[in-house]
């Protein structure tokens, strides 16, 4: 396992962090706070959830001195994150996704089904932060993207992401360096045991473009440019995770060979002329609680979808048939035979009065609205009604289709209609923003 980057690895990222420096100042890169994943830094309730990824942005704008930006985060399914032409280019899936800027706003894009470690969370939402700090100062990939690729390396797929390279580096100039280093690789083991068997499972997650090595060697040249005391320097490290930790130390040995030069390579004067800290009070103050956070718009919103006719059957099926199984039991005293078949029976029964229970659906899932009741005409055209968010979900009785034709010439229509929202004199009643939806049965 290699401890460093390589010279011309290294070299690249000393020079960004002197281009930092020298555009924004050297405030930040040692005087600015240092986050650590603690409580103290962190003191805001964290919640697996939209209102807890905001809240942790909030925080994290006001270290970065972007409390002039609000967070707007929203559902990234069925959104078009990304389609911004500043949005994070990163392939990997991210819990938290930068997604552009809008006046004030920062778009965040956020998978709800991935917001379990908090850690990968704040990992993410410090690489979108340093994504706001470079487009507020003005900050560009052009001119590092033209000296990246003169570098004396082959050319790879990491190339076309130097844009996200030096986000990574803007992330520990601003003192979020702990917070991504161990977010660059993070490793979690899940093992099970069957039997005579067992398995082990080791799942490695990545937030960013550098490498771990790139990202401890970064974060080591920002520890020594502060001249923290042994004890600082140590607390941090023990903040990260082994293997980063190895990283680090390696990296501070490294550069401790030359210290005064790395000091005058990324302009750091003497300490005399630092720029004095933000107080920490100012900085762990309550936060702005003003509500921000809204669901991106629905790809169907205002356009037809079909319904999906289905039944309770299932439903009713298990239901019965437990029911008829207990009852069976008790009355015939624990005999197998007789608790099949009262299982069986009751199964039956069921799935013969589920049958008759409609529970149609949107064949858009994130339709999240309420079926109208309204009969289709007799001709079989769909009747426009809105789909109403929250409120439960309806049946309604089926048409009957004379014409084995129509029948078919209904089912050749595609899975989820693409057409334009109807004029609101076609629409009726329907609120607008609302999603109208048409009829569609099963063939028979």
């Amino acid at each position: 396992m290699e401890y460093l980057p390589n010279p011309a690895e290294r070299a690249w990222l000393l020079a960004r962090i002197a281009d930092l420096v020298a555009e924004g100042g050297v405030g930040p890169w040692v005087t600015g706070h240092l986050l650590e994943p603690s409580s103290r830094d962190l003191p805001d309730r964290w919640t697996p959830d939209m209102h807890g990824v905001e809240r942790i942005a909030r925080r994290l704008l006001r270290y970065a001195g972007l409390e002039a930006f609000a967070p707007m985060v929203f559902d990234a399914q069925g959104s078009d994150a990304g389609q911004d032409a500043h949005a994070c280019a990163l392939a990997t899936a991210l819990p938290v996704r930068f997604a552009g800027l809008e006046s004030q706003r920062v778009l965040l894009a956020v998978d709800e089904d991935a917001l379990e470690d908090a850690e990968l969370v704040v990992a993410a939402l410090a690489h979108a932060v340093a994504h706001v700090h470079r487009l507020q100062a003005g900050l560009g990939a052009e001119a590092a993207r033209g000296e990246y690729r003169a570098a004396p390396r082959s050319p790879g797929p990491r190339a076309e992401l130097v844009e996200e390279r030096c986000v990574d580096v803007t992330a520990v100039y601003l003192g979020f360096g702990v917070l991504t280093t161990n977010g660059a690789e993070k490793h979690q083991s899940s093992g099970e045991v069957r039997g005579t068997n067992a398995s082990l499972r080791v799942e490695v997650t990545k937030i960013g473009a550098l490498t771990p090595q790139e990202q401890s060697f970064a974060l080591a040249a920002q520890l020594l440019s502060r001249r923290l005391e042994a004890r600082d320097e140590k607390r941090v490290v023990g903040h990260l995770a082994a293997n980063q930790a190895a990283f680090v130390r390696a990296s501070l040995r490294h550069l401790r060979q030359s210290a005064p030069e790395l000091a005058r390579d990324l302009g750091v004067p003497d300490r005399a002329h630092w720029p004095l800290p933000r107080a920490l009070e100012e900085l762990l103050g309550p936060l702005d609680e003003r509500p921000s956070t809204a669901r991106a718009p629905k790809r169907n919103r205002g356009r037809r979808v079909f319904r999906v006719v289905r039944t309770r059957a299932t439903q009713y099926a298990m239901l019965f048939g437990s029911a008829a199984a207990t009852i069976g039991g008790v009355a015939a005293r624990a005999d197998p035979s007789a608790v099949l078949a009262s299982a069986l029976l009751g199964t039956v029964l069921g799935a013969g009065v589920g049958q008759r229970r409609r529970n149609d659906a949107c064949s858009d899932p994130t339709c999240e609205g309420q079926l109208s009741t309204a009969r289709p005409t007799a001709r079989g055209a769909a009747a426009s009604s809105p789909a109403r968010s929250g409120a439960p979900r309806t049946g309604w009785p089926r048409s009957r289709r004379s014409s084995a034709s129509a029948r078919g010439a209904r089912e050749r229509r595609p899975s989820c209609a693409a057409a334009s929202a109807p004029d609101a004199a076609e629409r009726g009643a329907s609120a607008p923003g609302q999603m109208a939806v048409p009829s569609r049965r099963r063939s028979e």
